[in-house]
């Protein structure tokens, strides 16, 4: 049988070692995404055909709002593609959306 022990030394602050803040440094990023959408609980004759996929791409531009660079907001601009597979249709009449299933056929 044995018996994990976990200990810790307390570390004074005079000892500590001074962080020097990167007055440059940003976080920058890229993103991609690939998705497949899947239904469930579908209603009978709901029917989901070949893959529903999509993806995503973007770029997000960090901008600290502090002195230590520990707090940003990060604007960016993306794009996304989704594509559905279903015999779903989904239309608008007088400002409300009505759904419906198509025939097979």
């Amino acid at each position: 049988m044995a018996l994990p022990v976990f200990s810790q030394e307390k570390i004074s602050s005079d000892n500590a070692p001074k962080i020097k803040i990167d007055s440059l440094y940003r976080e920058d990023q890229f993103y991609f995404s690939f998705t497949f959408t899947t239904l469930q609980n579908k209603p009978s004759g709901l029917t989901q055909d070949k893959f529903s996929s999509g993806f995503s791409l973007g770029f997000l531009r960090d901008f600290p709002i502090n002195k230590t660079r520990t707090i940003a907001i990060a604007p960016g601009i993306g794009l996304a593609y989704n594509n559905y597979n279903q015999n779903l249709k989904i239309s608008e009449q007088n400002n409300v959306l009505e759904y419906s299933i198509l025939d097979s056929n």
